[in-house]
């Protein structure tokens, strides 16, 4: 009778942060550099068994960042068991070939759980070198020390500065050290390698006791144990092996956009966060789901620590990751972040200037000093036609031009056009030069005139946080439990305290926007959000936006996409997104969608017409043009009135 294979131990490694050691990297080409914070799992064991067949063995971490290390031996015969003893001494085997073959330039911890106090000493002495050794229950219960406990990087390392951490503990344990390892402050800076042995077969509903496991076991393969070699390092699936994401998001044109459907869920449109996941979906061979939170908010903070809306939903692993959100301070503290991939600031638009009144527009083309001189020239050229035509007199050139006529009967003769003007050449230039004095003036009044009418003066506008709480402005932001609410809220500058003390909800983005465009209100959001919807919906066909864009910008933020806290493949997605950047796909798709004349047409059907007003022709001169004409005419009226009525009294007196 042959002997039956018995699998005894398997062991999963994981890089948890920021670089793996280069020998690392060399050794093992299925593990990849992954970013600080992410945690992996598992080391797992299957103890002695005869029942092959009732092994369920999966990894409970990424394809693609792990490498799987079995040990198989054959019971022998007439047996039904192996010895304690040597069960032991194939799980120290295993680390000992794992940690000696692929991490030697780390420095080793070992964890270990109740019971396990003899195979914790069997694993230190297999490593053949210095270890720290922590019961597992003081590891967890422990703060940090205020200072590095390692302060070196290990003798054999080149240069980077790593630990391995050896788990020998329950599932339970094992998920609460490796979230302390990851999101803790022990051993900060260094690249942590998490090996875990749990001393049994790893079964989904044994998994579903800790969030962060079912979540690493939820987009994990199952692994073949087909093979009898002893010793064998199996690289995994390179990719999710067609695994479905859950994945929510809110509307966030141009990154996502999308139609609601019957059964809850979203159907996306063509936007860049779109592209992104499904070049990202061809290329790592996944499918996803796509929902809006339950709530309709982004996320904001509650009372409890508790996040609400598309971050609430990643915080309490409802869904795998999200689609595009800003990042702070108080969410990183709850999920983890992929790299950002577009920095976008926030701002406020207000109502479009307004022409101010042009009760004064024929005055507003010159000066009040060019007015002043044409004054003084008017008055000065009547005397000097006279003294020019008295000395042509005295030379005998045309004596019907002679002294008896004044400054009077001069003035008279340039305002008439059938008057004898003089025949001297002397009186000849003088009439010239202002002749063309007259009419290089008169063609730069005409020319500043028409400019005043077609761009006439503006009123002020509103382009600093500091403008707006001094003006006679309401503000407000779109009322979707974003980011820009949980920023205004938790800042302490007295600014920000102030603005949000004042803040006026809105309840959609169009909303905003018109209310803004139409009344004395400033909306605050996001900038390329906020200029991407006037583009189609507030612009005319001639490229005339209806609101004024504030110049100035607060609190930028970059986007980017959310992962559940300790997600196990976040680094893969940074490995994409960082390529996207790098090939300048993510800035071509922007443009091309920002550009795209498909977009605003079928916003206008859906939507109906656009909010900005129709292209019209040239505009007519109205009343508030020539408004100053008719204050002149009734000044004029008024002063020959006033006159009449002088020359009829002084005729009375008479």
């Amino acid at each position: 009778m042959n002997p039956t294979p018995v699998v005894l131990a398997a062991i999963s490694v994981y890089v948890v942060s920021a670089s793996p050691p280069p020998v690392l990297r060399d050794a093992i080409s299925s593990i990849r550099p992954a970013d600080s914070g992410d945690v992996g799992l598992i080391l797992q064991g299957v103890p002695g068994t005869s029942d092959a067949q009732n092994v369920s063995l999966s990894s409970a971490f990424h394809p693609a960042t792990g490498i799987l290390c079995r040990r198989r031996r054959s019971l022998p015969e007439g047996g039904s068991r192996f010895s304690q003893e040597d069960l032991e001494g194939d799980v120290a085997d295993m680390f000992y070939d794992v940690v000696t073959q692929h991490l030697p330039g780390c420095h080793k911890m070992i964890l270990y759980g109740t019971g396990r106090n003899s195979l914790a000493g069997r694993v230190a002495r297999a490593l053949g070198e210095a270890a720290f050794v922590w019961a597992m229950e003081t590891f967890l219960a422990s703060s940090a020390p205020p200072a590095s406990v390692l302060r070196h990087p290990h003798h054999l390392a080149e240069g980077s500065y790593c630990l391995a951490v050896l788990m020998l503990a329950d599932l339970q344990a094992v998920g609460a050290a490796t979230r302390l390892t990851q999101r803790g402050d022990w051993f900060q800076g260094a690249d942590k390698m998490v090996l875990a042995y749990t001393g049994h077969g790893l079964l989904l509903e044994d998994v579903s006791q800790d969030p962060i496991l079912v979540h690493a076991f939820r987009v994990a393969p199952k692994i073949s144990l087909g093979s009898t070699d002893p010793h064998r390092s199996t690289h995994l699936p390179q990719d999710f092996q067609g695994h479905t994401f859950s994945i929510v998001t809110m509307k966030y044109a141009p990154f996502s956009c999308y139609d609601k459907l019957p059964d809850g869920g979203v159907s996306l449109h063509d936007c860049v966060d779109t592209r992104m996941l499904n070049a990202m979906a061809s290329l790592l061979n996944f499918t996803y789901t796509v929902r809006e939170p339950e709530d309709g908010h982004w996320g904001y903070k509650l009372e409890d620590g508790n996040y609400t809306g598309v971050i609430g939903a990643v915080q309490r692993y409802e869904a795998d990751f999200s689609l595009n959100v800003a990042f702070t301070g108080d969410r990183e503290r709850v999920i983890d972040y992929t790299v950002g991939y577009f920095n976008d600031p926030l701002t406020f638009c207000t109502t479009k200037p307004r022409p101010l009144n042009q009760a004064l527009a024929l005055v507003k083309p010159f000066q009040p000093q060019v007015w002043l001189g044409f004054a003084v020239v008017l008055v000065l050229m009547g005397p000097l036609y006279f003294f020019s035509c008295r000395l042509e007199d005295q030379k005998g050139e045309g004596e019907e031009n002679g002294g008896e006529r004044g400054a009077r009967t001069r003035l008279e003769e340039q305002a008439s056009q059938s008057a004898r003007w003089s025949v001297g050449n002397g009186p000849r230039m003088l009439v010239a030069t202002w002749i063309i004095f007259s009419l290089v003036t008169l063609t730069s009044y005409v020319a500043m005139l028409t400019a005043s009418f077609t761009l006439p003066t503006l009123s002020p506008t509103l382009n600093s946080l500091e403008e707006l709480v001094e003006s006679n402005f309401a503000w407000g932001i779109q009322d979707q439990g974003a980011a820009d609410y949980q920023l205004l809220m938790t800042s302490k500058v007295p600014l920000y305290q102030q603005v949000f003390q004042g803040l006026d909800m809105c309840p959609s983005l169009d909303e905003c926007l018109l209310r803004a465009r139409d009344s004395r209100y400033a909306f605050i959001t996001w900038r390329l959000y906020m200029e991407d919807r006037i583009a189609i919906r507030f612009t005319t066909a001639a490229g005339e936006r209806q609101l004024h864009v504030a110049a100035t910008d607060f609190f930028p933020s970059e986007i980017g996409w959310a992962t559940n806290p300790g997600c196990p493949f976040r680094h893969v997605f940074n490995r994409q997104i960082r390529r996207l950047l790098e090939a300048g796909l993510i800035s071509k798709w922007l443009k091309e969608i920002i550009n795209d004349p498909k977009r605003r047409e079928a916003d206008s059907q859906a939507s109906g017409p656009s909010s900005a007003s129709p292209v019209d022709g040239p505009k007519s001169l109205g009343l508030n043009q020539l408004q100053g004409v008719f204050y002149i005419l009734m000044l004029g009226c008024a002063a020959a009135a006033l006159a009449f009525l002088l020359e009829m009294g002084i005729a009375a007196s008479k």
